[in-house]
């Protein structure tokens, strides 16, 4: 009987896997800002941000994802859910929260002049975009400008 897998090259799903646990860069840039995940911390403008662990993984959650528009639902469940001792997922805080609209504010008020950075999609989430300015990185695959304007189908208004 046939069943409905994709076919990998070695025909057991092995490079697929492979590619799942590929680490990621140890460096991610968006613009100016740089995350640095094996010292976990973030440097914008070439000035070290000093950030708590929960600010640490949403900014590094939003790089990991420059232009992309993140729901602050998918972000509620990223960062503020944590294993319990029988191995379930907890979240951390109550579905209503403003928790992340709180730490996107500390974000903001660390960015500086460079708060704009992250963006409000009112009614929906955020998204980290790049400065005109460009610093080389592990994460660079191509010469490809970082203001293109994002995939997602929403309209953003300025």
């Amino acid at each position: 009987m046939e069943t409905n897998r994709k076919r990998t090259p070695d025909g057991n799903g092995l490079a697929s896997a492979m590619l799942a646990l590929a680490l990621p860069p140890a460096n991610v840039c968006c613009g100016e800002l740089v995350i640095d995940r094996a010292a976990k911390r973030a440097i914008l403008a070439g000035r070290a941000l000093r950030l708590t662990g929960r600010e640490y993984a949403l900014l590094a959650y939003l790089a990991d994802r420059p232009n992309r528009v993140v729901q602050r639902s998918v972000l509620l469940a990223t960062i503020w859910t944590s294993t319990d001792a029988l191995g379930s997922n907890v979240l951390n805080v109550y579905d209503g929260s403003n928790v992340v609209n709180v730490y996107v504010g500390h974000l903001r008020r660390k960015f500086g002049a460079h708060a704009g950075m992250i963006e409000t999609i009112r009614g929906y989430g955020y998204c980290l975009r790049p400065t005109a300015r460009r610093v080389a990185c592990d994460n660079d695959t191509h010469d490809v400008a970082d203001t293109q304007p994002p995939a997602s189908g929403f309209r953003v208004s300025a």
